[in-house]
Order: structure tokens, then sequence, then C-alpha cells
């Protein structure tokens, strides 16, 4: 299983050689999504284990934002000033 700090930081990876911008954002936004965490869960507790349901959704999240699937669709909401629509 993988942590949260790894899936994270592996997504981030994946996305820029996509040539997604802002793949540190859209990883997170997915990550928390997928993981039901929030910004404050990675940043203090980043080594939680992802369940393999988790990781399976995180891993198709992050496969369709590689084909330029905007994370809004992805997610069925759109941020507007750092508030959850």
């Amino acid at each position: 299983m993988t942590n949260l700090v790894t899936a994270w930081k592996t997504a981030q990876t994946t996305l820029k050689a996509a040539g997604v911008d802002q793949p540190s954002i859209d990883a997170r936004l997915m990550l928390e999504a997928a993981a039901g965490a929030t910004r404050m869960d990675i940043l203090t507790d980043p080594y939680r284990e992802l369940t393999a349901e988790q990781q399976a959704t995180f891993d198709d999240y992050i496969a369709q934002r590689s084909r330029r699937r905007p994370v809004s669709h992805i997610l069925g909401r759109k941020g507007f000033w750092k508030v959850m629509l």
C-alpha cells in the first residue's frame, strides 16, 4: 500500500510528465477527494496508508487528468475563492 505523501509525489511526477499545468495542486485536490483527506491531513499525517479502494480511485483520477480532463469534471465540483462548490 501507499501512503498519502508518496501517492501525492508520484502523482505530481506523472502529471508533470503529461504536461499538466499545476501538477502539485491538481494531485493534492484529487488525493484529498480519493482518500477522504483534508490538506491538513496530508501535512500532519503524511504516512497514513491509502486503502486499496482509495488507491484505485486516485489512480483513476490521475489517469483521467493525464488525458487532460479538467479536475472539476473528474471530481464533480469546482472551487471558487477556496470554497468548493
